[in-house]
């Protein structure tokens, strides 16, 4: 099986062939604006794959708020002319599913793993705050700066991280000091129906911020600064060029703003989702420009917070290393997503194979695992919840008479099966694979030979079927 995986940003788009561990196989960046639409540049990258690469499923990060409407989810892009149909790429594509998630929900999959110790090829982190300690299971924030700006939140429930992605970049700017009440006023001239963090904390916010102190300052532009900026097709880049070169006061006095902006902005979210995990600071620019940020400007105004300011001095914060985490987050999705829906047709299937349950369910024919069809997993998902709610209580198996003696009933059916503690992991397996040992085979129901393939993802699913009867090998 194979994986299409896609960062949609407001300057560039990544798109990468990827295998059924999230490993990336190809991958090819588009400039977004060179594009009409997304499907242009994915019709342009399946058309280098041969007929065995083309991938059954799809994971998009896109840069807006994503909204589900029925069985498809849209997205109305925020700095791009760009409408995207989860519905209309399938069916364009021959994608037997696609999934569109926020940009930053997909780069806060990746930070959640590698909060809990994973790794990525080519990431790294950069400590600004050396001296903060991480608190285990506390939330996590996750921001970055780049063609706008993106927020998340990552929470815990168990060892089960929970991603809230969000539009915080769109939240009111707020003046820190005089200079900001002029730049307030600045905004307003420009912006009078709102004024956003992302206004300023994003790559256009950069150029805004040098108009800004231009104006502020008659007579303190270079002319060769000038003509560079209105050549040039990234004008924050040369900004940004200029004040790490410290050859230019005027690009100095934007970039130090933008970042003492960008650390409020980060102690914001860090207050507001009380983010003692530590806050990752994702997006090109704080990568790019890591000397403005090591030297404590950032620190300073990410801790100014009155009586709070000792409680954000023990928070971690980080630059993140790595152009392609959104395409790596949005790669991990897709995997999860493909095992949870393994996961629940082995239980679906253990469930009416095994016959272990007294009350009996009626289950439609459905294609071979990874990939169903979303009428045949829509229906198994909701018989399965019925099954779980009905017969072991909406919180699982649960404490009461009746349950127990439903789980007795299961493990005096069953024999030697599947939920019998003294039965091994290579006997469970085949129960699963072949329906093994005291196993009613059912002709409703298909064998999964696909799951042979991976050794380590059927280890994991004979795990979760034992952890669902709570019993060990």
């Amino acid at each position: 099986m194979t994986i299409l995986a896609g960062d949609l940003g407001g300057t560039k788009t990544l798109l990468a062939l990827c295998d059924d561990r999230g490993q990336v196989l190809r991958r090819q960046r588009f400039a977004s604006l060179s594009h009409p639409n997304l499907e242009s540049m994915v019709a342009e990258f399946l058309a280098q794959l041969g007929e065995s690469e083309h991938p059954e499923r799809a994971v998009i990060g896109v840069a807006g708020p994503v909204v589900s409407e029925g069985d498809e989810q849209l997205c109305e892009v925020t700095n791009l002319p760009y409408r995207i149909s989860s519905r209309s790429l399938a069916a364009r594509f021959g994608l037997h599913e696609v999934r569109l998630v926020n940009d930053f929900y997909a780069v806060a999959v990746a930070i959640s793993a590698v909060a809990r110790g994973d790794s990525f090829p080519g990431l790294s982190l950069q400590a600004l705050n050396p001296a903060g300690v991480a608190v285990s299971g506390a939330p996590i924030a996750v921001l970055g700066a780049g063609t706008g700006l993106g927020e998340a939140v990552i929470a815990f429930a168990g060892d089960q991280a929970v991603i809230l992605p969000t539009e915080g970049g769109h939240s009111d700017f707020a003046p820190h000091d005089e200079v900001e009440l002029l730049l307030w006023r600045f905004l307003a001239q420009r912006h009078p129906e709102h004024i956003s963090q992302e206004r300023l904390i994003c790559g256009a916010g950069i150029v805004t911020l040098y108009e800004f102190f231009r104006e502020q300052n008659p007579g303190m532009e270079r002319r060769q600064v000038a003509e560079e900026l209105a050549s040039a097709p990234d004008a924050a880049g040369v900004i940004s060029r200029y004040a790490l070169a410290h050859s230019d006061g005027l690009c100095e006095l934007a970039l130090q703003r933008f970042v003492q902006l960008y650390g409020a902005e980060a102690g914001n979210l860090a207050l507001k989702s009380l983010a003692r995990g530590g806050v990752y600071l994702a997006g090109g620019i704080a990568a790019k420009n890591l000397p403005l940020f090591v030297d404590g400007l950032f620190l300073s105004h990410f801790t100014r917070k009155g009586r709070f300011a000792e409680l954000l001095r023990s928070i971690p914060v980080y630059v993140v290393k790595c152009e392609e985490i959104g395409l790596l987050g949005a790669a991990q999705v897709a995997v999860r997503s493909a095992l949870r829906l393994l996961v629940m047709m082995v239980v679906l299937t253990a469930t009416a194979l095994l016959g272990g349950c007294q009350r009996t369910h009626t289950l439609p024919p459905i294609e071979a695992a990874p990939v169903v069809s979303a009428e045949a997993r829509a229906t198994g998902a909701k018989l399965f919840a019925e099954h779980c709610v009905r017969c072991h209580g909406a919180s699982g198996w649960g404490d009461g008479p009746e349950a127990l003696a439903h789980r007795k009933v299961r493990v005096q059916d069953l024999g030697d099966a599947v939920w019998q503690s003294n039965v091994s992991n290579d006997r469970l397996r085949a129960a699963i694979l072949r329906g093994g040992p005291g196993v009613r085979k059912s002709a409703q129901m298909p064998a999964f030979p696909e799951l042979g393939r991976s050794r380590d993802d059927l280890d994991g699913l004979v795990a979760h079927l034992r952890s669902l009867a709570r019993v060990t090998p």
